[in-house]
């Protein structure tokens, strides 16, 4: 079908206004998020909140089917090829409509063989779902970041994320269906998502019908074959712990909540590196692509080297700010008898650590994956999620939600450090580190500042250290202004 007459250029927006919306709309969907984390323990138990984990994990795990690695490549084919999108589109959520009743059909299942009963098989169905619109969804996402206009992303993700929290988080603070209720009213959020989107994709950007032509499909898993395994590997090595802990431990629920809490801290505080990757995923791909000019080298170096810059010295902060802080901001947020030392605190000391790596993974599969490295994609994600299954299996029984979280640190090291060398090896050269003792020496400052600022209150302790970290990445100048400032185009 054809497309509305308005040209990708037309609708194009610079890399910086699309990093900064994607940033704000999960910014502010985040702290929503977060705001959910640290009032529902107050108003359910640990068994209700881990069962809630629980099923969070099993239908993502469910929910990979519907998406079998489509993001990337069909963002890149997208963006590349804008004259075939409303054939590309088609395809696509027939794919997707075909898939998400497989999903149905697997939370079915995994109820079944999980012996999952009362409040978790309730929460699997109606999260399953929310799993399956919000599938939909992303797949007009995957439109907005190919035509680069992230902000009707962030219209979407505003929505969905102020109904479940408003509406969900009100009635389960107020007593009435406690954590089922809750369910149902992610469900519905996901339904109003999908809908918005699908209506800014088909009244912006391309008007499209459901294909399910053999000949049209055969190219179209060929396309996502690869990203498939991918994804349902990467799923697996993120989601996996939560499943086995739950199994494994002897705390069970509880132990799922614990970890469960810290998880969700540590994902609401690592943000901007998803808005700044996904921002500059298409720039990405343009400039990795085989028929790119001849200074498209040394423009993807460039771009490739200012990622670490920035996304280093982002991280660095989040990881020692939360693992130096844990007990405090626990006291802070939680009554001290509802997680007393050695429950959440302890697993969101290591996993600080995570959400410092997260911040250079997203540059590692980002870059991988707009290049169209599919061997090594799989291969590198393949041996990352071997390795926390195994380090999870000897860890769990013996250290609990603490070993669950060490696992993560473990694998995710693997990732980032794997990852950088096939970078390098097949993509494009590496950052160079002139900077890194900057950064360095920037955390050691941020570290002495938190320990002598200990007697402060937290909030004042937190402002006075990263202001001297901040001017500290000044005083040593391994981050300039040209660094941050993204370029409107490369």
């Amino acid at each position: 079908m054809a497309s509305p007459p308005n040209s990708q250029s037309a609708h194009r927006k610079s890399l910086a206004q699309n990093a900064l919306s994607l940033f704000g709309a999960h910014f502010i969907g985040k702290v929503l998020s977060f705001g959910l984390i640290v009032f529902l323990p107050r108003f359910v138990s640990d068994e209700e909140l881990g069962a809630y984990f629980v099923a969070i994990a099993v239908t993502s795990l469910v929910g990979v089917l519907a998406e079998l690695g489509m993001r990337d490549p069909l963002i890149r084919e997208l963006h590349l090829r804008p004259e075939r999108s409303a054939e590309t589109l088609g395809v696509a959520f027939a794919f997707r409509a075909t898939m998400s009743l497989v999903v149905l059909a697997t939370c079915g299942l995994a109820v079944l063989v999980g012996g999952y009963t009362g409040l978790l098989a309730n929460l699997i169905w109606l999260l399953g779902g929310a799993e399956v619109f919000n599938g939909f969804a992303q797949l007009f996402y995957m439109v907005f970041r190919a035509r680069e206009r992230m902000d009707y992303e962030s219209i979407c993700v505003l929505v969905e994320r102020a109904t479940v929290v408003g509406i969900g988080g009100g009635l389960v603070a107020a007593g009435t269906g406690r954590m089922s209720l809750f369910g149902a009213v992610a469900l519905g959020a996901a339904v109003a998502n999908a809908a918005i989107a699908g209506g800014y994709v088909i009244g912006r950007f391309s008007r499209f019908g459901p294909s399910f032509a053999w000949s049209r499909w055969r190219w179209f898993v060929g396309l996502l074959g690869p990203f498939a395994l991918a994804n349902i590997l990467n799923l697996i090595y993120f989601r996996i712990d939560t499943i086995l802990l739950e199994r494994w431990s002897a705390r069970s629920h509880q132990a799922v909540a614990w970890y469960g809490i810290a998880y969700s801290w540590v994902m609401a505080l690592t943000i901007f590196p998803g808005a700044a990757m996904g921002a500059a995923f298409p720039h990405l791909a343009r400039l990795s692509a085989p028929d790119a000019g001849g200074d498209a080298s040394d423009a993807l170096a460039a771009l490739y080297r200012r990622a670490w810059k920035v996304l280093l010295s982002a991280g660095v902060p989040i990881a020692v700010v939360t693992a130096t802080c844990a007990p405090r901001l626990m006291r802070f947020f939680y009554p001290a008898e509802l997680y007393p030392p050695g429950t959440v605190d302890a697993a969101l000391r290591i996993l600080a650590w995570v959400g410092g790596l997260l911040f250079l993974s997203a540059i590692v599969s980002n870059t991988l994956r707009a290049a169209n490295r599919r061997r090594a994609i799989v291969a590198l994600v393949a041996l990352t999620a071997a390795i926390n299954v195994g380090a999870n299996a000897w860890a769990i029984p013996r250290y609990d939600h603490v070993g669950a979280a060490a696992s993560l640190v473990l694998s995710e090291a693997f990732f980032v450090i794997a990852g950088s060398m096939t970078i390098r090896a097949q993509v494009t050269r590496g950052p160079g580190w002139r900077f890194l003792p900057g950064i360095v020496a920037s955390a050691a400052v941020l570290l002495g500042l938190l320990r002598l600022t200990e007697p402060l209150p937290l909030m004042a302790q937190l402002a006075c250290s990263l202001l001297g970290y901040c001017l500290a990445l000044w005083a040593f100048r391994s981050i300039g202004r040209d660094d941050w400032a993204l370029p409107d185009s490369l």
